[in-house]
């Protein structure tokens, strides 16, 4: 565990010295590379309004980009050794992909179109049977609440799910910014089967969250999240109420500290 935090201290603090040190250089024309930081305290394991590990979870994420493209890598950490779980890692994702846009000024209600096509490697140490690839396809419109769809597909087991999105923010002073999201998810049958045991191809589950976002720097930010699901269809329902720690509805909240530079 002491480990773990050095790890991240580590991290951080190199952040900070490469944001000092590119803030120094910023003369000639605009960088194409660009690298971002997350470490996220979460009250629980929380997955498309399902709880997958009702233990608090500390999960880091980092990504560097260069143009259109990026590769990236998230980590999820157990804090505590209950519920059967020992204080250790809960998941690494490695994701890499290209993200293009499209338009950006045009003369409509929808400005443009933002993309991103990538594969994802998912790891879980304790179940390494478990473990899948997928390909992630998603578009947003460019405009009010930039709605948009973002499928994933897991081409060796035929599992595909996915989910409509919404999402607005709303600055509230100079630093501080609200934020709203939704997601609407849905599920094929394959993978209703492995995540919940329901035998069906229909909607998973409505998920919403808020947040504020407060500007530290110009490149950090910090604050809290609250989040809430509900799982949709009687089956699905019935599977959420099964597992003893949960309900047909279920929250979550927690807090992120995050730079981008």
């Amino acid at each position: 565990m002491n480990r773990f935090f050095a790890i991240i201290a580590t991290v951080v603090s190199a952040a900070l010295f490469a944001q000092e040190s590119a803030s120094s250089l910023e003369t000639g024309p605009e960088k194409e590379w660009g690298m971002s930081l997350a470490l996220q305290y979460a009250g629980h394991y929380f997955d498309k309004g399902n709880y997958s590990n009702t233990d608090p979870v500390l999960q880091g994420d980092v990504e560097f980009t260069w143009k259109e493209l990026f590769i990236g890598a998230t980590g999820i950490y157990d804090l505590t050794d209950q519920n059967g779980h020992d204080r250790t890692f809960e998941e690494y994702d490695y994701i890499g992909g290209w993200r293009p846009s499209l338009g950006g000024d045009w003369d409509f209600f929808i400005k443009g179109l933002d993309f991103q096509i990538a594969y994802i490697h998912y790891v879980y140490p304790r179940s390494r049977e478990d473990d899948s690839n997928e390909i992630n396809i998603a578009v947003n419109a460019q405009c009010l609440l930039s709605p948009g769809v973002d499928l994933y597909w897991d081409f060796e087991n035929d599992i595909a799910y996915g989910n409509f999105n919404v999402a607005h923010g709303i600055e509230l002073a100079k630093k501080l910014t609200w934020n709203l999201e939704a997601q609407l998810w849905w599920g094929n049958r394959r993978f209703q089967e492995r995540d919940f045991d329901v035998s069906r191809n229909s909607l998973v589950s409505v998920v919403a969250k808020t947040s504020l976002d407060y500007a530290v720097t110009d490149f950090l930010t910090i604050g809290p999240f609250v989040q809430c699901g509900r799982a949709l269809g009687r089956q699905m329902r019935d599977s959420w109420k099964a597992d003893k720690d949960q309900s047909a509805f279920n929250a979550n909240y927690g807090v992120v500290l995050s730079m981008e530079f």
